[in-house]
């Protein structure tokens, strides 16, 4: 069998990617896999990763980053309709008998070519995405249009927490779908995981003050700009590692200049997420602004990377699934979604507490891994699992 999974920008996705892919190779679920997706400068148009796994990259006519106002949206909606002609010129020519589709702008055309081949339509979006941050205006309402429809002529669908299963169920009247948590690798799987001391070493940091790191997008819809505000009051023990991309970067980078404990670390590779977040002590999620529904019940790899490597979470209570998590596992604190409430958490907080806290969860920790999900992907693809209405 082959089975293509569509992601717009395949390189975005790449560790949750190849994590699906070891799943669905390894269980024997399908014989081979093609990714076909949008190519960026600096990538390969065709990337042969082993004999079983090849991501296709197709070139737009455009790019709409160049592009501004009506103008962007124009060239968007023509790079979209011709990537969706390629991508049916591509499966008449591969004839898969999977398709799975990861975002719900895609499932028309993926259910054009199910029609024409009889192939399994599957779908696996990555969070709520009809509520997902910046989806607004008529690309809002197509979409929503798109999953209405659509969504009953799926055969399976996976999402990456209960709320968002328990939202599917009843907004849609649908069962039958299967949970696949966004969790990383654990390569020391039931056991402890061996702390590191890079950011210490990197930024001379004494092994008796605390360092706290956010790592992801930097911008201040993800509260960076928060975060910083919040640093610039605590004592001065208490550090703040930055880690990853975005726009806000380059004052990221002056800001650490000029504030002793706040310091800017740029994104590192996958496979070495949890070998630099396990060299912190505290990891965070906090944010004073507004979210969407998704941002609510996000679930995103980091939180599963700062439980592995050892991390107290300290998560603002408008994160409403993580909340969830830790206080049912133990896994760090919450607090309001106000600086001032944050800033005395952090102050309060000791070496000893820290250790002790992440002890009480020590359990829970050492079996947080992706084979975990094995079983519920291979439902899902087998059919043991079919997406049905209710009743």
């Amino acid at each position: 069998m082959l089975n293509i999974h569509l992601f717009l920008s395949p390189i975005k996705n790449e560790s949750r990617l190849e994590k699906e892919v070891n799943s669905l190779l390894s269980r024997k679920i399908v014989d081979k896999i093609l990714v076909f997706g949008y190519w960026k400068e600096g990538l390969e148009e065709i990337e042969r990763r082993s004999e079983k796994f090849e991501i296709h990259r197709t070139k737009l006519p455009s790019d709409t980053t160049k592009r501004t106002g009506v103008l962007k949206k124009i060239y968007a909606y023509i790079s979209l309709f011709a990537f969706l002609n390629r991508f049916i010129k591509f499966c008449k020519i591969n004839k898969p008998d999977i398709i799975s589709v990861h975002n719900p702008v895609l499932l028309p055309v993926a259910y054009f070519v199910v029609k024409k081949t009889k192939a399994k339509l599957m779908y696996v979006p990555h969070e709520l995405e009809v509520e997902r941050t910046g989806l607004k205006g008529l690309l809002k309402k197509i979409t929503i249009w798109i999953e209405n429809k659509y969504i009953y002529k799926c055969d399976g669908l996976t999402v990456v927490c209960e709320p968002i299963k328990e939202w599917y169920e009843n907004h849609y009247k649908i069962e039958g779908i299967g949970v696949v948590p966004n969790i990383p690798v654990n390569p020391f799987y039931n056991q402890s995981f061996q702390k590191q001391n890079l950011f210490r070493e990197e930024f001379q940091i004494p092994q008796d003050e605390i360092i706290f790191i956010y790592q992801g997008v930097l911008s201040e819809a993800r509260g960076i700009d928060d975060l910083i505000t919040v640093f610039r009051s605590v004592d001065k023990n208490k550090h703040l590692v930055l880690m990853g991309y975005g726009e806000m970067e380059e004052e990221l980078i002056k800001i650490s200049k000029e504030e002793s404990n706040i310091h800017f670390k740029p994104a590192v590779l996958p496979k070495d997420i949890i070998k630099y977040s396990s060299s912190a002590d505290v990891g965070l999620f906090f944010n004073t602004k507004e979210m969407t529904l998704s941002y609510q019940y996000s679930m995103p790899n980091k939180f599963f990377e700062y439980a592995v490597g050892r991390l107290l979470i300290i998560v603002s209570d408008n994160f409403i699934e993580q909340s969830r998590l830790i206080n049912e596992e133990k896994l760090g604190l919450t607090v309001k979604p106000v600086l001032n409430d944050l800033i005395k958490t952090i102050n309060s907080l000791t070496k000893n507490k820290i250790e002790e806290k992440v002890q009480a969860s020590e359990e829970y920790r050492k079996l947080v891994s992706w084979k975990n999900n094995e079983g519920i992907i291979e439902d899902v693809y087998k059919g043991k699992l079919k997406l049905k209405r209710k009743g």
